[in-house]
């Protein structure tokens, strides 16, 4: 059993919370998300990994700021990507975030077939080589309609394929990988 208070292994580990969880704290407001925020910063946590909030990037760095919290990561909806995504990347670089999630496809947006998965991978693999041009890196997040199988892969594996593991990484949520029939250990 490893000790993270001593093993070099997590000498750089900083922990956050995702304010996705948190969001039926917020009213719309930036004054709620400046008391979530405060909550958050209370609680202890180093970071944050946030959503799409409709305020200034500059008035959201000085919360940031205030609270002493780093911006480990957002997550911003395929919409935004595949249509300002210059927009977003101007965000992350006032805010100082590297990281853009893919946090869901909604059902419209899922492919029924392998090629579907593999073509929906295509393009957002382009959007994570404009990412990582601007030195940003693009990760999916997963739910369990992903696990489903098409010629013995799941359909993330088929959308990796096609967007390429150097133009979008992983953010795996286990437990809907899980809920997804998969052993998260063996696939």
């Amino acid at each position: 059993m490893t000790n993270p208070a001593t093993d070099r292994r997590y000498e750089d580990s900083r922990v956050g919370v995702q304010i996705y969880t948190l969001r039926h704290l917020l009213d719309g407001s930036l004054e709620s998300y400046d008391k979530v925020l405060a909550e958050v910063a209370r609680a202890g946590y180093d970071g944050i990994e946030t959503i799409h909030l409709p305020f200034d990037p500059e008035a959201l760095r000085d919360l940031y700021d205030k609270y002493e919290l780093e911006v480990l990561s957002a997550h911003v909806s395929f919409d935004l990507l595949e249509h300002n995504l210059k927009q977003q990347l101007e965000i992350c670089d006032i805010i100082e975030n590297d990281y853009l999630i893919l946090p869901y496809l909604t059902e419209a947006q899922r492919p029924r077939e392998k090629g579907g998965w593999i073509e929906l991978g295509k393009k957002i693999g382009r959007i994570g080589q404009a990412c990582k041009q601007h030195g940003v890196r693009l990760l999916y997040h997963n739910h369990d309609f992903e696990m489903i199988l098409f010629d013995g892969r799941t359909a993330l594996e088929w959308l990796i394929e096609g967007a390429g593991v150097h133009h979008l990484g992983l953010e795996l949520d286990l437990a809907w990988m899980v809920r997804g029939n998969r052993n998260p250990v063996t696939s």
